[in-house]
């Protein structure tokens, strides 16, 4: 007996794929889609989003953005040597697994390197934890909740 299985493939091809800073309001339809389903664009700002040090990174195919993250000051966390978090990590789900959210992690650890900052941290959804731990993020403590978005570890990696 044969049997035929059928895929659905949904990974568009990245033609043009390019890395760029942008400004938070370019980037808030990608956080809407992923991360704050069923929310409203104005559920999408973070605070820090327009403190000048903040710096928004959107992953673009051609015109179109696809991804995006951001470093946000944040010295308050619990990593000594802390100064910046990640925050809005988020990649569409068409592109998801074709090494996007690693090329958006590579520029933010990039430009921290540029700037002399030396560790990165941020709360990680609990689902997105092993794709961080493959590139070397450690999580620290236990997984917490929050509010009406989910369970969370913090994270973070020495960027040298």
């Amino acid at each position: 007996m044969l049997t035929i299985l059928k895929f659905k493939f949904t990974i568009k091809s990245v033609e043009m794929l390019s890395i760029k800073t942008t400004e938070a309001s370019a980037i808030l339809k990608v956080r809407l889609d992923i991360l704050r389903k069923g929310m409203t664009l104005d559920d999408c700002h973070f605070s820090g989003d327009n403190d000048p040090e903040s710096i928004h990174f959107a992953a673009l195919d051609s015109d179109q953005i696809i991804g995006c993250c951001t470093l946000t000051v944040n010295p308050q966390s619990a990593i000594n040597d802390s100064y910046y978090q990640l925050r809005g990590m988020a990649v569409l789900e068409d592109y998801q697994g074709s090494g996007i959210g690693r090329k958006l992690l590579h520029a933010a650890e990039s430009k921290l390197i540029e700037l002399g900052k030396h560790v990165l941290w941020f709360n990680a959804r609990t689902s997105a934890v092993g794709f961080y731990q493959k590139y070397g993020y450690q999580v620290l403590g236990n997984e917490f909740e929050i509010e009406g978005v989910g369970p969370h570890y913090k994270m973070y990696k020495a960027i040298s």
